[in-house]
């Protein structure tokens, strides 16, 4: 994926791509901040601070994440922009729009 993706990637996977340049100390630092969010043991308003800080726009949460078992995660406390029943993708960012602003009337 990370080789043909047309979207950056903050941490796709636990090298975060640096065989293709990058600093490991920033993918340690990346990843460490990312963790309790796809653990679920992030506060769901916490997630749009974490997203902000590595300019991440949206998460992509996969069924074999341990915050999607936990039912009361903030992936089930938030509304996805996708889902299906194997993957729940999330705008996130302090530039996020609430979740009245997104749900429909």
């Amino acid at each position: 994926y990370g080789l043909y993706a047309d979207r950056p990637v903050a941490a796709e996977t636990p090298g975060c791509g640096i065989l293709f340049g990058g600093d490991p100390k920033l993918c340690v630092s990346v990843l460490a901040s990312l963790k309790p969010v796809f653990e679920g043991s992030l506060p769901a308003g916490e997630v749009d601070r974490t997203c902000s800080e590595w300019s991440i726009s949206a998460l992509l949460v996969k069924d074999t994440d341990r915050a999607w078992s936990d039912k009361k995660s903030w992936v089930w406390q938030r509304p996805p922009s996708i889902a299906n029943e194997f993957v729940r993708t999330f705008p996130c960012g302090e530039r996020t729009p609430t979740r009245s602003a997104r749900a429909p009337n």
